[in-house]
């Protein structure tokens, strides 16, 4: 052990293993880390005089004294990692003037294995600045002096007994950390305080804390604490939801009457956001009640799925895919020309020559647009996907037979699964409508030679990622008008709306906005990353892509599958990956 500063030693025994007694003195030694699944013998003398940080996992102790043995003889002891270690004993006292950080997970359990009642844990550090604590629901921890604490991740699940008294150690816990500044609370430590009845009554009222992350999904049962927990943060100035709502959740506006506000919060963070009505009418609430607020982030929950599921949804409801189509393109070149207008984005140096060879682009991506919204009006989200997936097919054999190019023989391997799942896909489609089937071919067949007039007319220009897209969402709008109107017309959209209204009620103008949106933003991220990421990562994401969309689609309009049906799916999907791989 002379002259060694950093010790990490992991055993894995089945009989007793006793350390050497000369390792627990070290006058070098600033770091140890020891993972041994067995009883650590103690000596009874321990001198660490150097050891800044100590991490204890899956150690067994076998009473009080030897960890504080332990614990004493680490005087300049700076950090402290304990984790899935067994203590056989009621009483645990953590005890360190220099300790900053602590991070305790006990789970799945502390204490006498005879015993129903968990450990006491007791915290004297007056300087931690850190404490991470996931702990069993029935262990005790009493932070009798944690007065510089700084940041604290709390997460406590909730067991199926005893909940009142889980409920009563959450609130103990709460109040031991009332004057941290930044909180984490995770997994079901919310729910638990739903079983806490009056003793909501006695939170604490954290007059320190600026920052609240909440790393849990909220659902009905935990918005009344959740109420609770935000009046008690009177100068709260940043607000984190990581999980989003659950689906089910339903608000009133009583449960979103906050009697203290804090009227400081400056910034929201959702993330995981769905746009269902409870999420819209809690971000109402903050918005009306934080006066102050300056940052808002909003974190879409799987935009590349939501994009085909919400397009859909409109399309059950508003059966006009022309509308659909320029309404799409029109959220988007809206976004972008505002974008530009207050500078969040710079505009791009355009001239005639440039919208003259983004023409051609523009005429196929409105084509091919408009025919995949009608297929998807007419057929599955999946189906229509499924056969999107052969898209690579038609590029290959337009690449071949009009552009004269050769390809190497894996790529042309490719094809077989894709054509093969393809066409497995279509013969087996329960709901089969040749309108939904052609229009995503020829969408297919658009967009491949967007493809190419993209590659053959904008070499050399310099417009790329999002700006290029925008522009192409601009001029595909105004191609795309003229043929909307003619062929749907505004007299048909009326009554058409005016029915979806009616049905659905006013949140069908939220599904209108966001399946906008939503092709919007997944276009515009495509683009962009392609100038970011390498073709193997993008072609990779393109392909979970389209198994996210089929997926969820299936799943969320209960699309009747049959096996075989399943099987040319994957095949087709696959296939894609493959023909993504070879062209490397």
């Amino acid at each position: 052990m002379h002259n060694v500063q950093e010790l990490d030693l992991c055993v894995f025994v089945e009989d007793p293993f006793v350390l050497p007694r000369s390792m627990f003195c070290s006058q070098t030694l600033t770091s140890l880390k020891l993972e041994i699944n067995c009883v650590l013998e103690i000596p009874d003398i321990i001198c660490f005089p150097r050891l800044k940080t100590l991490y204890l996992s899956l150690i067994i102790f076998p009473d009080n004294d030897s960890t504080q043995r332990l614990l004493t003889g680490c005087r300049a002891l700076e950090e402290l990692v304990i984790l899935d270690c067994e203590w056989i004993l009621k009483d645990l006292t953590i005890s360190s003037l220099t300790l900053e950080r602590l991070t305790i997970d006990d789970l799945p359990y502390f204490g006498p294995p005879d015993s129903d009642s968990g450990c006491k844990i007791k915290i004297y550090t007056p300087k931690l600045l850190y404490l991470n604590y996931r702990g069993y629901p029935l262990n005790e921890i009493f932070l009798c002096d944690v007065s510089s604490l700084v940041e604290t991740y709390i997460s406590v699940p909730v067991p199926h007994a005893k909940q009142k008294e889980v409920a009563s150690h959450v609130v103990d816990l709460l109040k031991g950390v009332r004057k941290v500044v930044s909180l984490t609370v995770a997994d079901n430590t919310i729910e638990s305080l739903v079983f806490a009845d009056d003793l909501l009554t006695h939170l604490p009222v954290f007059k320190n804390l600026t920052h609240l992350e909440l790393s849990v999904e909220i659902g009905n049962s935990t918005i009344g604490p959740l109420m609770k927990l935000l009046n008690c943060c009177p100068n709260l100035q940043s607000l984190h939801f990581a999980e989003g709502f659950e689906h089910d959740v339903c608000l009133v506006d009583n449960d979103l009457i906050w009697s203290s506000l804090p009227k400081c919060l400056k910034a929201l963070i959702f993330k995981k956001f769905r746009g269902d009505d409870s999420e819209i009418c809690f971000l109402k609430c903050i918005l009306q009640h934080a006066h102050v607020i300056d940052k808002m982030k909003i974190y879409f929950c799987d935009d590349l799925a939501l994009d085909a599921v919400r397009k859909k949804q409109v399309l059950n409801a508003f059966p006009f895919p022309w509308l659909t189509s320029t309404l799409s393109l029109a959220a988007g070149s809206l976004i972008m020309l505002v974008s530009w207008g207050v500078k969040v984005a710079e505009a791009p140096n355009t001239d005639l020559d440039f919208w003259k060879s983004l023409f051609p682009v523009a005429l196929a991506h409105t084509i091919g647009h408009v025919a995949a919204t009608v297929s998807m009006s007419k057929v599955a989200v999946s189906f229509t996907h499924i056969i999107k997936s052969g898209e690579p097919a038609f590029s290959v054999l337009v690449s071949r037979f009009i552009l004269g190019e050769t390809f190497p023989m894996p790529v042309y391997l490719s094809l077989i699964p894709i054509i093969g799942g393809c066409g497995l896909a279509a013969l087996t489609e329960l709901n089969f409508n040749m309108t939904g089937f052609m229009g995503a071919m020829i969408s297919n067949l658009a967009f491949v030679f967007r493809n190419i007039f993209s590659k053959r007319g904008m070499k050399g220009k310099s417009v790329s990622g999002m700006n290029y897209y925008a522009c192409l969402s601009i001029l595909s709008l105004l191609i795309l008008t003229p043929f909307a109107i003619a062929v749907e017309g505004p007299q048909v959209w009326a009554v058409g709306w005016q029915k979806a209204i009616t049905e659905i009620g006013p949140h069908f103008i939220w599904w209108v906005a966001a399946q906008s949106i939503f092709y919007h933003l997944y276009n515009q991220v495509s683009y962009m990353s392609l100038d970011e990421i390498s073709p193997l990562t993008f072609s990779i994401g393109n392909t979970m892509k389209r198994i996210s969309v089929i997926v969820s689609s299936i799943i969320i309009f209960r699309t009747p599958v049959q096996p075989v049906n399943a099987l040319g799916a994957a095949i087709a999907v696959f296939g894609t990956f493959l023909y993504s791989q070879a062209k490397q």
